[in-house]
């Protein structure tokens, strides 16, 4: 394998890797409090209760029940009529890893592209065309340069949206 092949696929291993990182992580039935170790008190909560969609602001858990805060009033749910309990997070990582790939990706492709059509048809006839960098080069480099780009203007762009993320699933 080509050193540019490898170098263009470590990032999309990269990826694969972060994104499938947080299923892996889950248990198969922790307590509530287990499941929401992380959250803290007041942050949104969505679950589901008897087939019903319920939203609320998280207040307390055992292991057995959870505490919300719905629609100004503190109610408790058992963990048997629990289905499923989401948080509620700015996606501001997921954001950052996919900026960084399009960065690295978008500016190797336009380094190499540039590259080609200034010294295509003038290979060894003007010096700064022999001078040219290699594929290997223009991927570390630029794509790392890039990256880091993307990586920024990714996170400013995954912070302003909001996705739910399951931590619990009841019977």
């Amino acid at each position: 394998m080509a050193a540019a092949t490898r170098l263009t696929v470590l990032p999309v291993l990269m990826l694969v890797a972060v994104c499938a990182a947080p299923a892996a992580a889950q248990e198969a039935n922790p307590s509530i409090a287990d499941a929401l170790r992380t959250v803290n008190p007041g942050a949104p909560l969505y679950i589901k209760v008897n087939r019903e969609d319920i939203g609320g602001r998280y207040l307390d858990a055992s292991a057995d029940t959870l505490t919300l805060i719905v629609n100004g009033v503190k109610q408790e749910y058992r963990r048997p009529d629990l289905t499923r309990i989401q948080r509620e997070r700015k996606a501001t990582q997921r954001g950052m890893w996919i900026g960084a790939l399009a960065g690295a990706v978008t500016t190797s492709l336009i380094t190499y592209a540039v590259r080609e059509h200034n010294c295509a048809d003038t290979r060894g006839t003007i010096h700064a065309c022999d001078d040219e960098w290699s594929v290997p080069r223009i991927i570390v480099v630029a794509g790392s340069t890039g990256a880091m780009m993307g990586l920024g203007a990714g996170a400013a762009i995954g912070s302003a949206f909001h996705v739910r993320e399951t931590v619990f699933t009841g019977p």
